[in-house]
């Protein structure tokens, strides 16, 4: 599979993640019921997920940057701004930390 295919389905896939979780984000709000903590469980997961994919698709994306002299900052593949080399080692540590908290978070939020 050539990497143009692999973005446009990565796309596609962090496309319907996000919307699902919006989505779920708006229904959530709209039950405050105590019954929504597998709402709340399922919104957890797919934003882990967004965060995987969206690292995998920087690796498909900028297969060039690596190693210690990879900036520890890239503009971002999709938008505007600047994002968290996940190839720099220092970005990597960092992006496993982020979704280490990520993780927690919503643990906390389901208990």
């Amino acid at each position: 599979m050539t990497n143009n295919k692999k973005l446009k389905i990565l796309d596609i896939l962090l496309l319907t993640l996000t919307v699902i979780i919006i989505a779920l984000a708006v229904i959530i709000s709209f039950l405050h019921q105590d019954n929504n903590k597998v709402i709340l469980s399922l919104v957890g997961f797919l934003a882990l997920a967004v965060v995987g994919i969206s690292t995998y698709r920087y690796w498909v994306a900028y297969p060039e940057f690596s190693g210690l002299k990879a900036p520890l900052f890239v503009p971002k593949a999709v938008g505007l701004g600047w994002s968290i080399n996940p190839r720099n080692p220092i970005g990597l540590g960092l992006t496993i930390v982020l979704t280490a908290i990520l993780i927690i978070v919503f643990i906390q939020a389901i208990l």
